[in-house]
């Protein structure tokens, strides 16, 4: 259990391997040039007019941040090392303090646009030390329209955060931004007993202490994993997926992301409409997945779907942290579950095509959330999956020229669901008060895999998509999307839905 831990390798320095997912995305961010690394975008209103006083006390709640989600300043391997490490450094004197804070925080001019900073974030890799996250402040700018708003992004790697704890930090993050206390004498310290308290612990560890898998556990989820990737592997032939476009070598890298939402009325409708049907959005929202690329993708000839969807650990450990302990910000991994096609896939309505699709979707998974044992294999899986990827790296300019020429795979699609999520409308103390509007969960997309999102917030539904345009036309990826919001529009009226089952 002791390489589960943090452990003081110099005076005030201390260390942990990557395990389990961490180790994956990690290395795999830094082989694919930042790849699944996370930009989170929120606008709000603040009743501050002095420009000087809002900077400020961005500033304070971000070393307030460092204390109370220590991660945020965590050092990654950035190389191909086995195993990835995690780093983290106490911050004692001013001059550290300050050098930390000019790498990992900017304050932008009011000339900056949110939308535009986003994209800048997401379409190169982390350029901190060790990938440390980054935190953009851009005011808004009421002088050229009174209703603007102001926006941070926080730029994060996905190894050490997931769709649930994201918001929990930025909760955190704005209630120090309503704390703080511009002008007043103090001394920032990292307070090294309580940070080291809040150190992310490894998801992989806190399972094995917790649950003291038998031999027959390990044994059974091994076997599982392992079943998993010959799944991968059979079924992909006979996948419908996404068709990466024919002219991808000679194009570069671009990340692009859409977003929509549905509005209050439309969510409700839908909601209650699938409800009647004893039916999970989020089961509906993969089923509509699947078919919008059979629409677009799709022969008739396949006879099926792969459908990659996001697992988190938090169903059976408690990865927020309890009375002030480590937290487990990454607990996430993926299943990939095989859909097949039937008659009422291959014809009928929109809507009933997406309700039988969505039954098997659910019928398919729930096997993957029996229980926590899926987490004692996590860690061979999970050193296996490195190893593939660093056989597949080119070993000379030559080799690389050839891999550049290859066909790139067809890719099944994959599906996010990230829940309500709890993140604060408002934030208040002492007068001030921050209003909540927009939030977007954007992501490095360096691959043919784009992934499709979905979450809902103040009671509306809201979808994205991340995709690499060296691999998929802007053009084809919105008319994806288009048909993606529309099969789950048409449930808001579920006109010719069958009837609720009493077994689905």
């Amino acid at each position: 259990m002791d390489s589960y831990l943090w452990k003081e390798v110099q005076p005030n320095v201390f260390q942990r391997p990557c395990t389990g997912q961490e180790h994956s995305a990690s290395f795999n961010q830094n082989i694919a040039d930042g790849h699944t690394e996370l930009s989170l975008a929120m606008k709000f209103d603040v009743n501050i007019d002095n420009e000087e006083e809002l900077n400020e006390r961005i500033r304070l709640a971000w070393k307030a941040s460092r204390v109370r989600h220590p991660e945020i300043a965590l050092e990654l391997s950035t190389d191909m090392s086995t195993p990835q490490m995690m780093i983290y450094r106490l911050l004692e004197d001013e001059e550290q303090i300050n050098k930390w804070m000019k790498d990992t925080l900017v304050i932008c001019d009011k000339i900056e646009d949110c939308d535009k900073v986003t994209a800048v974030t997401y379409n190169r890799r982390l350029p901190t030390p060790g990938k440390q996250s980054m935190l953009y402040f851009i005011p808004a700018n009421k002088q050229r329209d009174p209703q603007s708003k102001h926006c941070i992004v926080w730029n994060v790697s996905h190894a050490i955060t997931d769709a649930f704890s994201i918001i929990a930090f930025m909760n955190d993050l704005v209630e120090e931004v309503v704390l703080a206390k511009p002008g007043s004498q103090h001394r920032f310290n990292d307070k090294p007993r309580y940070a080291l308290q809040r150190l992310p612990a490894s998801l992989v560890g806190t399972y094995l202490t917790k649950f003291q898998p038998s031999k027959e556990d390990e044994e059974e989820s091994i076997s599982s994993a392992r079943e998993q990737v010959a799944l991968y592997e059979k079924k992909l032939p006979f996948s419908v997926a996404m068709k990466p476009r024919s002219d991808h070598a000679s194009n570069t890298h671009s990340t692009h992301c859409l977003f929509d939402k549905f509005s209050k009325a439309e969510s409700r409708r839908i909601i209650a409409n699938l409800k009647m049907q004893k039916m999970s959005v989020t089961f509906a929202a993969a089923a509509a997945t699947i078919l919008a690329v059979t629409d677009l993708y799709g022969t008739g000839k396949e006879q099926g779907a792969l459908l990659g969807m996001t697992r988190n650990a938090r169903r059976w450990l408690n990865t927020q942290g309890a009375d002030g302990g480590a937290a487990i910000p990454m607990a996430t991994d993926v299943v990939f579950l095989w859909i097949p096609f039937d008659d009422n896939v291959r014809s009928g309505s929109n809507v009933s095509r997406v309700l039988s699709l969505a039954r098997r979707i659910r019928q398919e998974l729930a096997p993957h959330l029996r229980g926590p044992h899926y987490m004692a294999s996590m860690q061979l899986m999970c050193n296996e999956y490195v190893d593939t990827l660093r056989k597949s790296l080119p070993v000379s300019k030559q080799d690389e020229s050839l891999v550049k020429e290859n066909d790139v795979p067809a890719s099944p699609p994959g599906f996010s669901p990230q829940g309500v999520l709890e993140l604060n409308k408002t934030w208040e103390n002492d007068g001030i008060k921050v209003i909540r509007s927009e939030f977007h969960h954007t992501g490095r997309q360096v691959n043919a895999s784009p992934w499709i999102g979905m979450f809902s917030l103040d009671e509306q539904l809201n979808i994205s998509i991340g995709f690499d345009e060296k691999y998929y036309e802007p053009h084809i990826i919105a008319d994806f999307f288009a048909r993606y919001k529309a099969k789950l529009l048409d449930l808001a009226e579920l006109k010719d839905a069958d009837q609720p089952q009493s077994r689905l």
